[in-house]
């Protein structure tokens, strides 16, 4: 009897792991050695993960709004196999982890095969919202994965649990994605965090609340210290709360955030998704979930809501979309449960990516990925082939992205570029007006500038083009892809 439950929670096991790879082979468009082009952020968080390995500081030498965990993921795996390959095996060993998760879950509530058809529509919302991977979101997803079954392992059998070490096992998952993007790991893992908080004041459970607080103070200040410690010593805490908090803050607007980020949801066609997940919640004998459920969907639209590109919504999967399958699959009622699965179905056909044009959109980039030999990022190296080390740590970029799915980004990736700049230029320091008043201009400006007429919204560059003509000339070009480098006068 015991080998075959072994040999069945091994089969458990093989099954997440080959379902995390074939996702992440075929979706991933930026880890994948299925594809050879890069997506914009991708290629700017893979950049400052070898800035990393190159001895840069974030924030300082050079910046992007994001937390230091995701940039030292990004350099472990650039460093464990460099290029995309190793970031592709963290990306399925991170994906095997929450698949898993998401299966002890269901497991709580349901039977081993509503289990699996669980985890395939949970990752169909998965590849619904973010199908380019590498994302913040991406690396989130795990730590919120097991953050989220250990809450609903609390509330199915709160009596056999170390409320102690359950506790830091949350305060590890809950630092992990702080120093991630704080966005996700407040809304996810604080807020419901806060509901099991609720809870166990209404239910009187002083002495396992003081033990299961300490315990995920303890696991937070763990990592916390660490990076705190790093940064001091760089003397750049400054940089750390800036890029880490202070930039971050902005994408929360309080009552503004959470209308748009209402309106965002009608606009993606989930109100009747919501409206059934409410009805799930009030036929379910397991209404206790909304004690962290009703957090963790108040504070997403307040955090996420005043910019809500479908990729940002990535991290609500753990939580609101496998809540949903926990109530459906959970019921008695099998007709409700197949309406409900209709209903999630046809929630995307409308919206602002469907499924049907997504999956099109995939294959045709694979299609093409399979027969780019030669990326057109490779023709750019002549700009750079003159350049000491010193140079190419001083170039900077106003583009985001082209259309057809290169970008500049990628020009220095593929060319092994960091540029180290902390505030480029006068638009970009307006934007922070206590960093333009402190920095020297001419110093903290790039000597280079990459630049493409082609750039999707040229709006930073059209601002300072005027400062760019007094204090730079043309210095090079190139014609496919077409980028002009320019280069600083002093």
């Amino acid at each position: 009897m015991k080998s075959n439950i072994s040999l069945n929670k091994l089969g458990v096991v093989f099954l997440c792991v080959l379902i995390a790879f074939l996702y992440q082979l075929l979706f991933s468009q930026t880890l994948s050695p299925l594809y050879t082009i890069e997506q914009c952020d991708s290629s700017v968080f893979k950049l400052m993960g070898l800035a990393l390995l190159k001895g840069k500081v974030p924030y300082v030498d050079l910046f992007d709004h994001k937390g230091p965990m995701l940039y030292s993921i990004e350099a472990f795996g650039q460093w464990l196999v460099p290029g995309r390959n190793g970031l592709f095996l963290l990306s399925v060993i991170g994906l095997s982890l929450s698949v898993f998760c998401w299966y002890k879950s269901a497991r709580l509530f349901t039977t081993p095969l509503r289990s699996f058809f669980a985890i395939v529509l949970t990752l169909y919302s998965y590849y619904f919202y973010g199908e380019y991977g590498n994302l913040t979101e991406d690396w989130n997803v795990p730590f919120i994965s097991v953050a989220y079954y250990l809450i609903l392992l609390l509330l199915a059998n709160e009596k056999s649990r170390n409320y102690l070490l359950h506790g830091v096992a949350i305060g590890l998952c809950l630092a992990c994605s702080f120093f991630i993007r704080p966005n996700d790991a407040v809304a996810f893992i604080g807020a419901p965090a806060f509901g099991i908080f609720v809870w166990m004041l209404r239910a009187r459970k002083f002495q396992e609340l003081f033990q299961w607080s300490a315990g995920i103070a303890a696991g937070f200040a763990v990592i916390a210290m660490i990076f705190i410690a790093w940064f001091s010593y760089h003397n750049a805490l400054s940089g750390l709360w800036y890029g880490l908090i202070g930039f971050n803050a902005k994408y929360a607007t309080g009552i503004k955030g959470l209308l748009k980020g209402c309106m965002e949801m009608i606009k993606l066609n989930y109100v009747p998704f919501l409206m059934t997940l409410l009805v799930l919640v009030f036929t379910s004998n397991n209404r206790r979930i909304l004690f962290p459920l009703v957090p963790s969907v108040s504070a997403a639209l307040v955090l996420l809501g005043n910019n809500a590109y479908p990729h940002y919504w990535i991290a609500w999967i753990p939580v609101i979309f496998f809540s949903y399958w926990l109530y459906a699959f959970a019921q008695d009622n099998k007709a409700f449960s197949v309406l409900a699965v209709c209903v999630f179905l046809s929630s995307p056909l409308f919206a602002y990516q469907n499924w049907l044009r997504a999956t099109v959109g995939a294959y045709k980039r694979v299609g093409r990925d399979l027969q780019c030999k030669d990326p057109m990022a490779f023709n750019t190296k002549d700009l750079f082939q003159e350049l000491n080390v010193e140079d190419k740590d001083s170039i900077w970029s106003y583009n985001l992205t082209w259309h057809g799915g290169q970008n500049v980004f990628n020009v220095l990736l593929y060319n092994e570029i960091i540029p180290c700049n902390r505030v480029p230029l006068i638009f970009m320091a307006l934007r922070d007006e206590s960093l333009y008043e402190s920095m020297d201009l001419i110093k903290a400006c790039p000597k280079y500038i990459l630049y493409s007429p082609h750039h999707m919204t040229p709006v930073t560059y059209q601002k300072d083009s005027a400062y760019i003509e007094e204090n730079y000339f043309v210095y090079k070009e190139s014609i496919e892809p077409q980028i002009i480098m320019y280069k600083r006068k002093q």
